[in-house]
């Protein structure tokens, strides 16, 4: 997960630097559809549905997607993401190494608390279409797209003080429920590209809807096996920046 997370920072700084040295004032003609690369830095916020509202609440991403609008307005991309959120239910997981008031000791012997999350990450091949309706900036539009990915998650039990002999890396996997398998992705909604790099962005209605296995196998808790398949779905709202690489062409499509 914490590799997941790396890359995101890595194409937030990266996209930063590049459009730090880019002229983002500069105009575009957008009377006519133009094809263009682009990078998208995005936030989510989903609510649970089918078998991952039976373990966790409400979720939010955060993640980075880079690809190719075409002259034609179709629109491919890939775009990877990671997932948290504070709401388990299944908190007895712990039961089997706290006490009476939910407390763990370490092994220097002092009593801590353990904090229950909700942690994943998914990537997607995307495809979709911009459909325009006549307006006068042809790049933008309704934007319906679909793709295919993976999915994944876990219960991270984090404590800070000391350490706990049950929840070394080893024995956390018999408790973390990490799950994952093929996931689809759908999105609807609204995509502007300015008439300068700095003012482009994104809004929509996103759902994802992923086949899942347990990966552990064996739940320590519970003390059994877990092979059962598990359909996992989210749906909520999605915005982003987006920041294009416009070429320069005989066309003139810049102008002061």
């Amino acid at each position: 997960m914490k590799k997941i997370f790396a890359v995101l920072n890595s194409i937030l700084l990266t996209s930063i630097l590049v459009l730090s040295g880019l002229d983002v004032f500069s105009q575009i003609n957008m009377d006519s559809t133009i094809g263009v690369t682009f990078v998208k830095l995005n936030f989510g916020y989903y609510a649970p549905a089918n078998d991952f509202a039976d373990r966790f609440g409400n979720t939010a991403s955060v993640g980075g997607e880079i690809g190719y609008k075409t002259k034609s307005n179709w629109q491919f991309s890939f775009k990877m993401e990671g997932n948290f959120g504070n709401e388990v239910k299944e908190p007895s997981i712990i039961n089997f190494i706290t006490n009476g008031d939910g407390y763990v000791t370490t092994q220097g012997g002092s009593v801590t608390g353990i904090l229950i999350e909700q942690r994943g990450y998914n990537f997607h091949f995307m495809a979709g279409k911009i459909f325009n309706f006549q307006g006068k900036n042809k790049n933008s539009g309704l934007l319906v797209s679909a793709g295919v990915g993976f999915l994944s998650h876990r219960i991270n039990l984090d404590y800070r003080d000391g350490e706990v002999l049950q929840l070394t890396n080893e024995m956390e996997k018999g408790y973390d429920r990490l799950s994952s398998g093929f996931s689809i992705n759908q999105f609807i909604g609204y995509q502007y590209y300015g008439k300068t790099r700095l003012i482009n962005f994104y809004a929509g209605i996103e759902g994802i809807q992923a086949f899942t296995k347990n990966k552990r196998g064996y739940n320590y808790d519970l003390q059994q096996k877990d092979t059962k398949g598990r359909f996992d779905s989210m749906y909520g709202i999605k915005i982003g920046w987006i920041i294009p690489f416009y070429k320069k062409s005989t066309q003139e499509f810049y102008y002061y």
